[in-house]
């Protein structure tokens, strides 16, 4: 196997400086997806913890597993309709999309970790935010789209602030609130970037 020379890394940075220069992410619509999903599970999970609807420990788990394959499934479903047009296949879009994919498998294991050993799940939020500060970073520095850093910092600091507010009831609608503003918020703005690129 040959070991890549220094024109070889050059060849390669050249060739995503160049795919992300001349769009943006195509993801506006994943990212509304997951917001209203987890948005759902998070209502879902205020109504059960005061006593509004009476589902239980097991029956919220349930519902969260859910909204969860739920965005999953419509997460591939979209996906692979964008893998079919000529823009899923630029390389700026492969790299943003892996990264998102990775992000969004660690999250489900830890999820699915912290429901199977019982573990205290508000702590899903924080180490959430933080994940997705790192991918929006990641897409702001493909893309070069500098609002995205802005956002990214946003999630972090939300990241820090959640520690304060666990275990607090209204923390849960904080986190739907965060999700909607932040995540729902950053998909509408792709979706009018995307709309003016393709015009």
């Amino acid at each position: 196997m040959a070991t890549p020379s220094v024109e070889d890394d050059v060849a390669y940075l050249k060739q995503l400086a160049e795919a992300g220069a001349s769009g943006v992410p195509n993801g506006g619509k994943y990212f509304l997806v997951w917001a209203v999903a987890i948005a759902t599970g998070l209502g879902l999970t205020y109504l059960t913890v005061t006593d509004m609807v009476p589902i239980g420990r097991t029956g919220l788990n349930i519902c969260w597993a859910g909204v969860i394959a739920a965005g999953w499934v419509a997460s591939l479903l979209m996906g692979r309709a964008d893998a079919a047009k000529p823009e899923g296949l630029r390389f700026a879009n492969r790299i943003v999309s892996a990264t998102w994919i990775a992000t969004g498998i660690a999250l489900t294991a830890l999820w699915l970790g912290l429901m199977v050993s019982g573990t205290h799940q508000a702590i899903m939020m924080p180490i959430a935010s933080a994940a997705i500060g790192v991918s929006l970073a990641v897409s702001a520095t493909v893309f070069r789209l500098n609002w995205l850093y802005a956002v990214a910092m946003v999630w972090w600091v939300v990241a820090f602030v959640s520690f304060l507010l666990l275990e607090r009831i209204e923390f849960i609608l904080f986190s739907a609130a965060v999700i909607l503003a932040l995540q729902g918020g950053t998909g509408v703005a792709l979706l009018i970037q995307e709309g003016r690129r393709g015009r």
